[in-house]
């Protein structure tokens, strides 16, 4: 799964998701296998630069590993085959969402302005 998502503030943040049980096998494949395997999901990330990685996670270290850390979170909730995990999933997160202190959380998140409001992930 991959796509774009307005962050609301002018910028758009890119995401792409796999199953947890797959993820070391996307990383022994490498970033250029990343880079097809995403393109082929959504090639308008075509313009993207993927040899600035390493730069652009020693930048956002911190952001990235909050994110990260969430991202594997919600992945047990929304990528899973569990059936008792659809009901609270499918009927709680969109009321929730739409809270305004959790989705200014959430833009904060996918903004990249969430330093020093999840401290203790580090």
């Amino acid at each position: 799964m991959a796509g774009f998502l307005p962050t609301g503030t002018g910028g758009v943040s890119l995401f792409w998701s796999i199953r947890l049980d797959r993820i070391d096998h996307v990383l022994a494949r490498g970033v250029e296998a990343f880079r097809d395997d995403l393109l082929s999901l959504a090639p308008r990330a075509e313009g993207l630069a993927f040899t600035s990685l390493d730069a652009f996670e020693a930048v956002r270290r911190r952001q990235a590993r909050f994110y990260a850390f969430g991202a594997r979170a919600l992945n047990t909730v929304f990528r899973n085959d569990w059936d008792v995990m659809a009901w609270p999933r499918d009927r709680l997160m969109p009321p929730v969402s739409r809270l305004p202190w959790v989705r200014g959380r959430a833009l904060d998140v996918l903004a990249g302005r969430a330093d020093g409001l999840f401290t203790s992930v580090d």
